[in-house]
């Protein structure tokens, strides 16, 4: 039974026994913790104690990278869990949820009394599962740690604040040297990423590339020191950003909003904050890699361009297979800004299905098996996943907007089957809030079926595992023989 009340002076304890009978039992103290069980990359934002000390007890509220410490205390049987809060993934989907050791358990999900009774009933089947142990999950959530230092790992990626995923995209606009873009025109990419030195990425548009530079240091400015890091730009370029009624300069932005960087083995960096996954996860089956024939493509070549297209690029001939199956729409979303270098849309009944196509050159342009191959294609592959998270209606608005394709002067249109007003009648369709299904595809024909490595297959085990804990998406991988 559960019993939902803004008045939180009670625990109605008169009314379960008058609905139930006198026997109800309330669940509370380490129990509510099971409420964690199956959310993915849980990250704790806060944590109470109740702390033991003789026969006083007292409060502790821990938060950010204090977290670690106060599970360690309660672990080491000097405390008790009063509450916690944190966010994470549930089959796909962003949650986020609360406990007290009273028997409270909330969430700021919003929806009808149909959201709220299916949400009670996926609550009540782990709170009732004698199976679970609520300290084990709590020990699997991501801590967060400061540093003053960066991992000695591979960079993969790096990715927008996660709150700018939740506005418009034209919400955020940056002013380049005069020049005017919004994150449907721009991205963030790596620059020489290695597992050394400090990390370096740009600000990249159709136009122009600005480099800026994440700086790990030790604040001695007070009288307790404490790791802080600062956004250096290293370009000349004047680059201003716009939201709302503020404008500011980059690197204080980037300082706001700050970009996170994620790792070959799946741990990550924001700022001066770094996560390291706890989880061992799987390499990515050999046995599922799909093997195409590249015969007639140079697989040095990655895109097809602008009219006239490389005929015999990577992209051209993905474009060219897709065009042999029963898709409505084949869409060439290539340059900055972008979903992934090709789109291919279906629509159903029920529902639209979106297959995302991210595409890379093979290194000196043959199957090698170089894990190079990989390293920038799977961090496309993963920073896709967020549009899962979006409304249908953003992902036609942000093909509408992106067409034509244009570079260098020349220019051409996106859409390799289907027209403009196919793209608009689908708007109106995604609008009536049909669901959108994705599936995200790597193509790399630099990696061999038949010889692929152990590192290859960890980190696309790694890419997998990430789409599917954040987006429930499904992932695949075409290669050569």
């Amino acid at each position: 039974m559960f019993i939902n009340s803004s008045d939180n002076s009670s625990l109605y304890k008169e009314l379960a026994q008058a609905v139930i009978g006198e026997n109800a039992e309330m669940i509370d103290k380490i129990n509510v913790f099971k409420a964690f069980h199956n959310i993915q990359r849980t990250k704790l934002h806060n944590v109470g104690l109740r702390l033991f000390l003789g026969k006083d007890i007292r409060f502790r509220m821990s938060v950010g990278s204090d977290v670690g410490e106060a599970l360690g205390i309660a672990e080491r049987q000097k405390g008790e869990k009063a509450f916690v809060v944190g966010v994470g993934y549930e089959n796909g989907e962003p949650v986020n949820i609360g406990c007290s050791y009273k028997g409270r358990i909330w969430t700021k999900l919003a929806g009808d009394i149909g959201h709220y009774k299916k949400w009670c009933t996926n609550l009540g089947a782990k709170l009732a599962n004698d199976q679970l142990d609520p300290n084990q999950i709590l020990r699997e959530t991501l801590i967060p740690k400061l540093v003053i230092e960066r991992p000695a790992i591979f960079p993969v990626w790096i990715d927008w604040d996660v709150d700018m995923y939740m506005s418009h995209e034209s919400r955020f606009r940056f002013l380049v040297d005069g020049s005017l873009y919004d994150m449907a025109n721009c991205e963030l990419a790596l620059t020489n990423p290695s597992d050394e030195g400090n990390i370096t990425f740009a600000l990249v548009t159709e136009h122009t590339s600005a480099e800026f530079e994440v700086v790990l240091f030790e604040n001695t400015e007070t009288d307790t020191a404490y790791p802080d890091f600062k956004i250096v730009q290293k370009t000349k370029a004047n680059i201003e950003v716009e939201y709302g009624s503020n404008r500011v300069v980059a690197n204080k932005f980037f300082e706001e909003f700050v970009p996170t960087v994620w790792f070959a083995d799946g741990s990550s960096l924001t700022g001066n904050v770094f996560y390291n996954l706890k989880q061992i996860i799987a390499p990515y089956p050999k046995e599922n890699i799909i093997a195409w024939d590249w015969t007639g493509v140079d697989i040095s070549k990655e895109a097809q361009k602008v009219d006239p297209k490389v005929t015999n690029s990577i992209q051209f001939k993905v474009i060219q297979d897709l065009k042999k199956e029963d898709f409505d729409i084949i869409y060439d979303d290539d340059y900055s800004g972008e979903i992934a270098d090709v789109l291919a849309l279906k629509l159903y009944d029920d529902r639209l299905e979106v297959k995302m196509y991210h595409l890379k050159f093979a290194v000196d342009g043959k199957a090698s098996n170089n894990i190079k191959n990989l390293y920038e294609v799977c961090g496309q592959a993963q920073k896709s996943v967020h549009w899962k998270h979006k409304e249908g209606r953003d992902f036609i608005s942000h093909l509408l907007r992106r067409e034509p394709k244009t570079r260098k002067g020349a220019s051409c249109s996106r859409l390799e089957k289907g027209t403009l007003d196919d793209l608009e009648n689908l708007l109106s369709i995604v609008k009536q809030q049909i669901p959108v299904k994705y599936e995200i595809y790597i193509v790399q024909p630099g990696i061999s079926k038949t010889n692929v490595t152990d590192d290859i297959l960890t980190l696309l085990g790694v890419t997998e595992n990430y789409i599917k804990e954040i987006g429930g998406i499904t992932t695949k991988v075409i290669a050569n023989k």
